[in-house]
């Protein structure tokens, strides 16, 4: 057995967020299932693709991460955008939803705002002070709201630079604080922006867009659905702007059925535009992508391991040769329960990566301190608790739906009704 004096504890098998797994340049460079985006890469890059989507825990923010990773080596100016973060900001949101609630016009003023706002971020950040008008930019709308959100979101936007060894991250602050009064109509505004980037934009520059998500609060579900519906169409004119300019968004699925739900049109443009990121496959074995991104991490951890051991660095080349099954069979069991083990681990779980990362760190939990393989006991006891965990995640999301009571009923019909049931069974 190689390296038998490393631990099951010893195995690195990441967060259950992405965008924190993939938070460093060492991770990002060794990054586990890039092997399976790699056809996309140059698409988003060069604007062909626009949207990434797919359910909860699939891997859009480590997707959206790496192409961002991968902009900065080509030396492309980026921006990197959590719109979660921005939810999260309590007293904006609350301020916000009062301005809904005394516009007629939601949607146009919600996209009003995206656009104008994305553009002034554009152009204050990638053009010269001399190839546009200071004046046309958000921060000075006479619209007090605009403002005060425009700040918040310079805030919390990254702005990333430089070369391959040379990768710096900076939070921008707004530039233009001064209020003046302009006489411009917003239309005429916007429209002197979009011009200005048409001629003056003269190097790449990509907008990453992470976590649009619908909130789990139902007091703000309605307003998510709008402010992310818009900021959809916003970045749909915006990316018709320049071939040097495009905006990249990362999408829960549930949004997309929302907006189609209320009638506007957008799997025509994810159809032309984007990528949908699930992890089904026909055969559940040992070459499932889920496992062999598993396997790597493994095979990494094992690296890791021996470096930082200071072990005989010839170790690290045999690592690198073992074949995926020579990894995984180091420390899996060849069946669980009379099943192979990658088959029953991708049957107890949603096949996403982040369910894979829950119940495998779970299952170490359960590990003796000493144990150099899983045992029989970690599945067992990791899958009660993978359970658990699981349904504290799909029941906050259906708070914004449904109140306490009602959750519990919908817990009932999968723990309680049988596969053969009677109408009195949900009374």
């Amino acid at each position: 057995m190689i390296l038998e004096e490393m631990t099951t504890l010893d195995i690195k098998f990441g967060e259950t967020e992405g965008k924190r797994e993939f938070s460093t340049q060492e991770n990002l460079l060794n990054m586990f299932f890039k092997d399976e985006y790699q056809r996309y890469i140059e698409s988003f890059l060069n604007g062909d693709k626009r949207y990434i989507y797919g359910l909860k825990g699939t891997g859009k923010s480590s997707l959206l991460k790496y192409l961002e990773n991968k902009a900065v080596k080509k030396n492309i100016k980026t921006m990197y955008i959590s719109y979660k973060d921005f939810r999260e900001e309590a007293d904006v949101i609350n301020s916000f939803k009062d301005e809904l609630k005394n516009t007629e016009d939601k949607d146009m003023y919600s996209l009003t705002f995206w656009r104008w706002y994305i553009l002034s971020l554009v152009s204050n950040e990638f053009l010269s002070e001399s190839s546009y008008n200071p004046k046309n930019l958000i921060y000075y709308s006479k619209v007090k709201f605009f403002k005060v959100l425009s700040k918040v979101l310079d805030l919390m936007t990254e702005f990333s630079y430089g070369k391959e060894d040379n990768i710096i991250n900076v939070k921008l602050g707004n530039q233009n604080n001064t209020l003046v009064k302009w006489e411009n109509t917003t239309a005429d505004r916007i429209r002197e922006l979009e011009n200005s980037i048409k001629k003056n934009l003269s190097e790449k520059a990509i907008i990453f867009i992470d976590e649009l998500e619908l909130s789990t609060l139902s007091s703000s579900y309605e307003m998510d659905s709008i402010l992310i519906k818009n900021l959809i169409k916003a970045t749909r004119k915006i990316n018709n702007l320049s071939s040097n300019l495009h905006v990249v968004l990362a999408v829960r699925s549930e949004v997309i059925n929302s907006i189609t739900a209320s009638g506007d049109e957008i799997n025509k443009e994810l159809e032309d535009f984007g990528y949908e990121i699930e992890w089904h496959r026909r055969k559940f074995d040992i070459h499932h992508p889920l496992i062999k991104m598993f396997i790597q991490k493994i095979r990494y951890s094992m690296i890791k391991f021996i470096k930082n051991q200071n072990l005989n660095s010839n170790l690290i080349n045999k690592v690198n040769s073992l074949s995926i099954e020579e990894i995984w069979y180091r420390w899996f069991p060849s069946k669980i329960s009379n099943t192979s083990t990658p088959e029953f681990i991708l049957q107890n779980t949603w096949l996403r990566p982040r369910d894979l990362s829950r119940l495998f760190r779970i299952m170490q939990n359960y590990c003796n301190q000493n144990d150099n393989t899983f045992k029989q006991r970690s599945y067992e006891e990791a899958i009660k608790k993978v359970g658990e965990d699981s349904w504290k995640e799909i029941a906050e999301e259906l708070l914004s739906k449904y109140v306490g009571k009602d959750i519990e009923k919908i817990r009932d019909v999968f723990e309680k009704v049988q596969v053969l049931f009677l109408k009195d069974d949900f009374v």
